[in-house]
């Protein structure tokens, strides 16, 4: 990554727009309270995904190595390429995102974000773009072949 400015989304979507409307309506009836729109899953899924992401990611790049049997030096490579891409992304998503009146917790966009009303659809599909940017990069500049010693 060059500049925090790298693979910038484009902005929410303007107030009078069909797409604000529907991603408004969507939040606000999935993301109430009392909604009884969500299902008991979905609302599992919601409060799963409002933990801080990075211990989720640490968990899980700690089950890869343990689910590989990783060595010391495959271990810590691995590491560096995934936490370099896990701050790379973190980096443009708080470099893209807009201040709104309530802040949110500081993590990716999921359907869950929606299910607990936290976020629109249009920043899921922000997101989910912004994540194959960030991976494409971090596999065209990170994944190289070890030369062995």
């Amino acid at each position: 990554m060059k500049a925090a400015a790298d693979f910038l989304p484009d902005g929410p979507s303007a107030l009078s727009s069909e797409d604000w409307k529907r991603d408004y309506n969507l939040t606000r009836r999935y993301g109430g309270a009392t909604s009884t729109l969500r299902s008991a899953a979905e609302t599992e899924i919601g409060v799963f995904w409002t933990e801080y992401t990075g211990q989720q990611y640490a968990r899980t790049f700690n089950n890869l190595v343990a689910t590989y049997n990783l060595g010391v030096e495959d271990s810590a490579r691995m590491m560096a390429m995934l936490w370099t891409g896990y701050a790379d992304a973190a980096i443009r998503c708080f470099n893209a995102t807009w201040m709104p009146l309530g802040t949110t917790p500081a993590h990716p966009v999921f359907w869950a974000r929606i299910y607990v009303g936290f976020h629109f659809y249009h920043s899921l599909q922000a997101g989910s773009q912004l994540g194959r940017s960030v991976a494409g990069q971090v596999v065209k500049n990170h994944f190289r072949a070890i030369t062995p010693r």
